[in-house]
């Protein structure tokens, strides 16, 4: 059955006392987020490291297959330069012998 509250045992709360355990409320929520915004800063800083390195590695591959390139060119270069001295010089030889 139904009874209602007598009036002495009703807990009435005043709107300022209302608005201050709201405010300490919520001010305990932030402080227990507070973790959240570490953690996100900590995946992020995370996640630019990580996309720095490759980057770096990614150009540390390009400039060793571009020096490799140039290294092939230099030497068959190279190669090139020789077999014509050689030739060269072949042909002065075979034309002082005759």
């Amino acid at each position: 059955m139904f009874r209602p509250i007598p009036c002495e045992l009703e807990h009435r709360v005043s709107p300022t006392s209302a608005r201050a355990s709201l405010r300490a409320s919520v001010t305990s929520l932030a402080q227990d987020l507070h973790w959240i915004g570490e953690l996100v800063k900590k995946v992020t800083s995370d996640a630019t490291e990580r996309e720095q390195q490759f980057e770096t590695e990614a150009r540390e591959e390009r400039e060793a297959a571009e020096r490799q390139c140039l290294t092939e060119e230099a030497l068959a270069q190279e190669q090139r330069l020789a077999d014509e001295a050689f030739a060269r010089e072949k042909h002065a030889v075979t034309r002082s012998i005759k």
